[in-house]
């Protein structure tokens, strides 16, 4: 079945059924950042990270959570502004879980 629309909540949902289901296999799509042109990190509600780790000419980097976040974009009051409503909660470097953003 082809869902048409779906909500945060959904969203956490599948993310949190996948991460029981294979957590390091999660972990580590959700933690990769893959570098990004200045055209991605313009994005209105992509969420794109800077890029200082990486040894190469790039500035951006972007991963899956800041792709998804764009799907239902940012927040715009402070102090959450510019991020998104899905949050990985992370423990010692292991995602735990995801979530809605607390407001």
């Amino acid at each position: 079945m082809i869902k048409t629309s779906i909500t945060v909540q959904d969203a956490c949902d599948v993310l949190n059924e996948a991460l029981r289901l294979d957590p390091k296999a999660i972990s580590n799509l959700v933690s990769c950042r893959v570098p990004c042109n200045s055209a991605l990190a313009g994005h209105a509600s992509i969420q794109v990270g800077s890029a200082e780790d990486i040894n190469d000419d790039t500035e951006h980097v972007v991963g899956l959570l800041g792709v998804l976040n764009g799907l239902f974009g940012t927040f715009d009051e402070d102090p959450k502004e510019g991020w998104g409503p899905i949050t990985a909660v992370v423990d010692e470097h292991v995602i735990k879980t995801f979530r809605p953003t607390e407001r």
